[in-house]
Order: C-alpha cells, then structure tokens, then sequence
C-alpha cells in the first residue's frame, strides 16, 4: 500500500517538521547511532611499508637509492652540458659582433608622447 511518508509528500508535507521522519530526528539530533559512536573512536589508519616479489624491505631500500644517485649525476651531467651550450653560445655571439641595424623605410619616424598628446586633440 501507500505508506504515511509518501501521502505526506503528495501533500507537499516538510519531512523536517514532522516529527516520527527520519529527516526529523537526523536534524533535532534525537537518535545517538551505534555508527556514530563507532566513527568517533575509529583509529586512524597507519602506512606499513613492506617487502613484496621475494625483495625484503633493506633490498628495496637499496635500489631506491641507488636510483635517487643516478638520477643526481645524471641531472649534473645535464647541467654541465648546458653551461657548455651556454659558453658556446656567447663565445659565438661575441665572435659576430653587434648586428648592424639599418632603419626600416616603411616604418614612420619616431615622435616623443608629448607631441603626439598634442597633435591627437
């Protein structure tokens, strides 16, 4: 059959006025729950590392560490190749000179913001 609570939304009822709802007794806090107990006392949950695919744990240790070290050199070695690039770089900009620059024939002449301020108004 039809039960209360359904009528009552029919009838466009508050759920959280009327007092035997569910929603009535969540909102006026009438009902302490085992969960709600049960969530207050949980304990948090604490990360174990361990050994797994027959490594015991000092195995894995050790090849994480090893990667960290190549890793390392091989980020120095990055770095030093780069500062090479560097020098290299200048040493040819330097060998060239400064560029000549010629002035373009289509671009207007430069003109201080203080005449342009003028001229617009």
């Amino acid at each position: 059959g039809i039960n209360a609570e359904y009528m009552g939304y029919l009838k466009k009822r508050n759920p959280r006025v009327i007092a035997w709802t569910m929603t009535f007794r969540r909102l006026h806090k009438k009902q302490q729950t085992v969960e709600s107990l049960r969530q207050n006392s949980k304990k948090s949950k604490v990360k174990i590392v361990r050994g797994y695919a027959g490594l015991d744990l000092e195995a894995i240790e050790k090849k994480k560490d090893s990667r960290e070290s190549i890793r390392v050199k091989a980020r120095e070695a990055a770095l030093k190749e780069l500062a090479k690039r560097k020098e290299k770089a200048e040493a040819q900009k330097k060998k060239a000179g400064p560029l000549p620059t010629k002035p373009n024939k289509n671009m207007a002449p430069k003109v201080p913001k203080a005449q342009m301020s003028k001229k617009g108004r």
